[in-house]
C-alpha cells in the first residue's frame, strides 16, 4: 500500500473514532512507529520540529564546529614512519608522503640511467607499463632527469645507453 493511501486511510480512521485510533494504536495498524503516526495526522508538527532544529544547528554552529574539529584531531592517526599527526585520508604524514614519493622517483631515474628497458623498470616497481608512463611523464614535468632515449622518428638519441 502506498505511503499517501495509508495516510489517508489513518485520517480517516482517526476522525471516525480517536479514542479507539490512539496514535499508537494507527501506527500498530499500518506498520509504522507511533511518532510516524503522529506525523502523518500533524503535518505542522513536522514543520515546528524542523524549525527547531534548524534554530538549534545556528546557535550551536560554532560550538559543534569545535567540538568536530576536536574528535577529529584526538581520533588522528600518526604517521607510522615519524609518529606526527596525519590526515584520515593517507597512509603517511604529508612530509613522509612528499618524502616516500621523491624516493620513488630517484629510483625511477637511477633505473631510467642505468639503461633498463620500460617493462623491467616496471616490473621491479610493480607497477603496469601505463602507470611507469604515467609516472614518468610527470616527474618530466617536475624537473627530474628522464631524457626521452629517441627522437620523434624513433631513432635512438643515445645508442650506447639503449643497447645496454
Amino acid at each position: 500500500m502506498r505511503r499517501e493511501i495509508k495516510i489517508e486511510r489513518a485520517r480517516k480512521l482517526r476522525e471516525e473514532d480517536p479514542k479507539r485510533w490512539t496514535y499508537e494504536a494507527l501506527g500498530r495498524r499500518f506498520g509504522v512507529s507511533t511518532p510516524t503516526a503522529y506525523r502523518w495526522l500533524n503535518p505542522e508538527y513536522e514543520r515546528r520540529q524542523q524549525a527547531a532544529s534548524l534554530a538549534y544547528k545556528n546557535r550551536n554552529r560554532e560550538e559543534v564546529r569545535a567540538k568536530n574539529r576536536e574528535y577529529k584531531r584526538a581520533t588522528r592517526p600518526d604517521c607510522p614512519q615519524c609518529g606526527s599527526p596525519m590526515s584520515h585520508k593517507s597512509t603517511l604524514c604529508e612530509e613522509c608522503r612528499a618524502d616516500e614519493i621523491d624516493r620513488r622517483a630517484r629510483q625511477i631515474e637511477g633505473l631510467w640511467a642505468e639503461g633498463l628497458p620500460l617493462k623491467e623498470i616496471a616490473d621491479r616497481l610493480g607497477w603496469t607499463l601505463d602507470r611507469l608512463a604515467y609516472e614518468m611523464h610527470r616527474l618530466r614535468e617536475k624537473g627530474y632527469e628522464l631524457p626521452y632515449r629517441y627522437d620523434l622518428n624513433g631513432n635512438a638519441k643515445f645508442p650506447e645507453q639503449v643497447a645496454a
